[in-house]
Parts: structure tokens; sequence; C-alpha cells
């Protein structure tokens, strides 16, 4: 397959850059409400809160509870605090099935309506609990904006012999945060379109946020540095691997661009920096890159680059990237890989542009697993084989497809048309490579 031909930016894009253009891009977002359990939502990230025994300090408004011992936590949420506590709609139940939740930030529960959940055994002592959404109202110092976020609650561990204190029964029981929403719109730049959604991936409230260290008081056992993350791609599924935490740049027909969110409007801005002294090369070209800074230096998705490309000065390393590419029969193939954990850096400010390794050739590699596989020779156990493709970078292809299906000389999957031909391999044993075991390796 030929690459398909790339463009060098655009005549917006050298227009820009020569009259030192330094207005943002606006980008209009909607807040869309969803479910932690929908397939097409990015904001996966699941926020473990602190339980306790008793209300933490704080002047409170509490209502009666049914539970011998209620769990009580906070959220914050814009800033403010929000007080949580798990309750029974009767004493004898065997879990948690009642919410409570300070949804005005004024420390007072009972004008807030009674959340009615579900509780479930697991048996064993395993108990878990679902809750339907809640729908907050946020005050932001530019405005109040809408929030949405689930919780989940599960027992940690079966409780033997007597009945716990009110302490021990806090701490037998882990409390979960998801958000259930997102922002969601189209950037267009020149003739192509692009599909964006921000998540709120560090569980604050504060869509396109940065945490450089806990909140004190912070409800969330969580590591600083937790960033907010923006998608991007050419429809509205993203894969986990192209995200961008929000504290990055993003790249556009050649141009820089610092990203900020203006949340009680609904709207992103992308605001061009100075074309930056860094420079570093690719080995081919691509629909998409992502590059990590390391010692400080940024993130960067670049979006349709050049082969050589200016970047802050720094050490980066590939993230992951998106290739495209045309076939015999015209149909179009899209294949993502992401780099390993010890990809190789490369350093941006130096004479000449250092290359960032990755792309063709493509090497097919085979994992062998096993218990024990001292005794594979023996015969004594059962090997699981899996197949995967490696670039030059040490990359791993995790997404290869075309949605069409025209006629060509690259073979298909029967069971699933947009993939190719499932390989096939045989097991030959030494030293006279005789054949031992064939058959064809399965998706998924």
């Amino acid at each position: 397959m030929a690459p398909l031909p790339g463009k060098n930016a655009s005549f917006l894009g050298a227009l820009l850059l020569l009259a030192g253009w330094s207005g943002a891009l606006e980008v209009p977002l909607k807040f869309r409400p969803t479910s932690a359990n929908s397939q097409d939502w990015v904001g996966e990230d699941a926020h473990r809160l602190v339980c306790w025994a008793q209300p933490p300090p704080g002047n409170w408004k509490l209502p009666r509870f049914h539970a011998p011992a209620p769990v009580f936590s906070v959220i914050y949420l814009g800033g403010i605090r929000h007080l949580l506590v798990l309750d029974k709609k009767n004493p004898r139940n065997p879990f948690y099935n009642r919410l409570f939740f300070d949804a005005g930030g004024d420390g007072d529960l009972t004008d807030d309506p009674v959340v009615e959940g579900k509780a479930f055994s697991r048996g064993l002592g395993f108990y878990y609990a679902t809750f339907p959404p809640l729908e907050v109202k946020l005050r932001l110092p530019q405005g109040t904006a809408p929030y949405r976020f689930e919780i989940r609650a599960h027992k940690r561990a079966p409780l033997m012999g007597r009945s716990p204190s009110r302490v021990r029964a806090a701490e037998n029981v882990a409390i979960f945060m998801l958000t259930a929403c997102e922002y969601t719109g189209t950037l267009r730049v020149g003739s192509r379109s692009y599909h964006l959604a921000l998540a709120d991936s560090n569980g604050n409230g504060i869509f396109g946020d940065r945490l450089e260290k806990e909140e004190e008081g912070s409800s969330r056992q969580e590591a600083a540095q937790k960033s907010d993350r923006l998608f991007l791609g050419s429809g509205p599924n993203f894969s986990p691997q192209e995200d961008l935490r929000a504290w990055g740049l993003l790249s556009l027909e050649g141009i820089l661009y610092k990203m900020r969110f203006d949340q009680p409007r609904g709207r992103l801005l992308l605001d061009p920096i100075p074309t930056p002294a860094g420079r570093l090369s690719f080995p081919t070209r691509a629909a998409k890159i992502k590059l990590l800074g390391l010692e400080g230096a940024p993130d960067i998705l670049f979006v349709q680059p050049a082969r050589e490309v200016r970047v802050p000065k720094g050490i980066y390393k590939l993230g992951c990237y998106a290739l495209t590419a045309r076939d015999d029969g015209g149909n179009i193939w899209t294949l993502k890989a992401q780099a390993p954990a010890g990809a190789p850096p490369a350093r941006a400010g130096g004479e000449k542009p250092e290359m960032v390794l990755f792309g063709p050739p493509y090497t097919p590699v085979v994992h062998v697993r096993a218990r024990f596989p001292r005794r594979l020779r023996r015969r004594t156990v059962t090997a699981h084989l899996e197949f995967g493709v490696r670039g030059t970078g040490g990359e791993e292809v995790f997404f290869l497809a075309s949605p069409t299906n025209r006629p060509s000389s690259i073979l298909r999957s029967k069971k699933l048309p947009d993939l190719p031909k499932e390989p096939a391999f045989t097991i030959l044993e030494l030293p006279g490579e005789t054949p031992v075991a064939s058959g064809k390796f399965e998706y998924g």
C-alpha cells in the first residue's frame, strides 16, 4: 500500500503565520450527558472517594438515617465541598441502597431529594450498589455550568465474626465517583473537519484544567498532576490512546495552539503560539501523531503534520500515531499504533532535527504465554499465542481497518470484513522442524 499524498500547510495557515495573526480559534461545544456504561463515552476515569464513619468537620444539617452505620464522604466540584452519605432504606438491608447528596453545596442535606439505588450480592459477603446519575449546577467564577456524575459503591472485603464497629464498617466500603458528561463539538480548519470531545478526567467539575497538586482536604485518593483530556478524530468515536492532556499543545495546519475552555459559555478557545525554536522530524507522513513531553516539555498532538515540525525546545518521545494508506483497489486503510513505555527519546533544540522513530517496515510478532514455560517441550501445559505487529520504534499496532471493501489484493476477514484476513500459524519442533501444530489466529 502506498501512503496517501500529504499536504503542506494550507494557504490559510500560511497566511496566518505571515500576518502574525494572534486571534484564537473558537470551537462551540455542547454539554452532553452520557452514561458511564456507554461505549462512546470518553471519560472512563473512576475516582475513589475517602470514606468516614462520622461526618467530616463542618456545619452540616443532616436528615435522619436508617443505616446503623452510614458512610460519609466529600466531593469537590468547582472548588465547592459537597457532602455525600450512603444510607439504607431499611436497617436490615445487607448493603447501602440509598444516597444523600448536598447538591447545593450549602451543607444542608435535608432540602435535597433522596437518591434511591439498587444493591446486589455476588456471594461470599461481596455487595455492590449503583445509583442513578446526579445532576448539579456548578457555580464557577465565570458563571454557572451543568455537571453530571454517577456513584458506585461496594464492600471491599467480607466481614467476618461479630458485627463491625462504625469505623470498621466505613473502612470496608469503597465509593467511586464517575463523570457522566462531556463536551463535544466540531473543529473546522480549512477544508477539514474534526470531531472533539473534552472529558473531566480528574473529576473536579472543571473541564480543561490540570491538578498541580491535590486540593487541601481533597476527597480523592489519586496522584497529583492529573489532567483533563481532549479527544480529536475524524469521526465521533475515539480511541483511548488518541487523547491529549488539556495543558498540551495542538498542531493544526502547521500552527501550534494552546487550549482554553470557557465552560459556562461552552467554548473551546485555541490560542496560536509564536513559532518555537526546536525541530523534530518524522520518518513518514501521518494523519495524527502524539508526542509526550519529558522533563517539562509539553505533550503535542499533531494533525496532518509535515515530515519536519517546529516544537518548543525539550525532550519528547512517541505516544501514538495514525497512518492512512490506499491499496490497489482504492480502499483507504487506517493504522493506529501505540509506543511502548520505553520508547526512545528525541531532543528538539539541536542544529539538526532529530528523528522520532516509528512506522514501516512492520514486523509480525507472536507472544507465547504459558503458566509453566519450561514444560512446553514436554507438551504438558497449554500455551496461548498472541499475534501482534510492531513498527520500527517498537510501537504496537492496535488498529488496522478499512470501511470500504472494493476488490483488491488484500484478503479480508470473513467474520469482520473491515479487517484483514486472520493470519495462520504453524509450530515446528526443532531440530528437525517437524510440524506439531497449526491453526489461525482470531480477533478479540
